[in-house]
């Protein structure tokens, strides 16, 4: 990997990733895979059809151990029933003071090559969802 003090990078090619949590799948899965040059990740649409609050649980997995990066609540029928609003996990939460700023004063998650962002949630209500729509970039080398 190319050192990012040396060379000039730019986030130039947009990385969105999508994952349904359903009453089957639950367990952590990737939710985004840091590309060859790392990446960073701008939101974390969170929106629900299930009826009762579920608990969504962060991850960063280094290739062989997951760590615990916050724990969110998502509300009933978030982002789905014209009222309660879609939840970005990155602006929402207490948990979510913990992730840096850039200058326009967002949160952001980067990783690095060979990471990736996995997500668990409480076991959603037979015949509900919860999605998860994961804007990202890819950084690339200038050369």
């Amino acid at each position: 990997m190319t050192l990012k003090n040396t060379s000039a990078f730019l986030t130039s090619i947009a990385n969105n990733q999508l994952v349904q949590f359903t009453n089957s799948v639950y367990s952590e899965v990737d939710i985004f895979t840091a590309a060859a040059a790392d990446s960073v990740i701008r939101k974390i649409v969170v929106t629900s059809t299930d009826t009762a609050t579920k608990l969504l649980n962060l991850y960063a997995y280094d290739g062989a151990n997951d760590f615990l990066i916050g724990s969110f609540t998502i509300p009933i029928t978030a982002g789905t029933d014209g009222v309660t609003p879609a939840i970005d996990l990155l602006s929402c939460s207490v948990n979510a003071n913990s992730f840096p700023l850039d200058l326009q004063g967002n949160r952001y998650i980067s990783l690095k090559t060979g990471w990736k962002l996995r997500a668990s949630v409480a076991q959603p209500t037979t015949a509900k969802l919860i999605n998860l729509f994961v804007q990202g970039a890819d950084y690339t080398v200038l050369s």
